[in-house]
């Protein structure tokens, strides 16, 4: 069997398996499908029609709608649903609660930025949405949506889907998220 470019660059160059960078991209596939929804909807008027889908319809059938034209399994959509749905729920104001998570995010990192692998001091490390707060809000909030990144990753990343493909470039591995994640375990 014949390797693909992609394959044979990962074997040469990487430290990570093909098969979690394969689900890291496939993973920035799906989160960046999500987004585009999302974006689709931030004009007030779609928010509303959506809304009202939503009271008829139910959420999942009417997120099935925005998102028809897209060939999902059920563990796809399950993933875009996640985020398109508290996108369409979510407050925009910020919750300070977040604070309570970053003793137990920065010792479960080891006390290293999660994406140049620098030592940050606890104090320096800023709380980071893994998917971005504009998409979701505070509505993901749990240990395991966020992480710790140094202000210069943090300002970076941004709003960056594609950043688990990023952070691969830089390390040479995947960031936890993706390794927890990983179907192919």
């Amino acid at each position: 069997m014949e390797t693909n470019n992609l394959e044979l660059f990962l074997q040469n160059n990487g430290k990570v398996p093909v098969d979690l960078f394969n689900a890291a991209t496939h993973q920035c596939i799906l989160t960046e499908i999500a987004f585009s929804v999302c974006k689709e909807l931030r004009s007030k008027d779609k928010l509303m029609e959506i809304k009202n889908k939503i009271r008829n319809l139910g959420e999942k059938n009417s997120v099935r709608i925005l998102l028809n034209k897209y060939s999902l399994t059920d563990v796809e959509f399950d993933y875009a649903f996640n985020i398109i749905i508290n996108f369409i729920h979510k407050n925009d104001e910020r919750n300070s609660d977040i604070q309570k998570y970053k003793p137990s995010i920065y010792n479960r990192q080891n006390g290293l930025c999660n994406s140049c692998l620098k030592k940050i001091s606890i104090e320096h490390g800023r709380i980071d949405h893994i998917i971005p707060h504009c998409y979701v809000g505070d509505r993901l909030n749990s240990v395991d949506s966020l992480q710790i990144l140094c202000s210069d990753c943090n300002k970076k990343k941004s709003n960056d889907a594609w950043f688990p493909i990023h952070y691969y470039i830089v390390n040479g591995k995947m960031p936890f998220y993706i390794e927890l994640n990983n179907p192919h375990k």
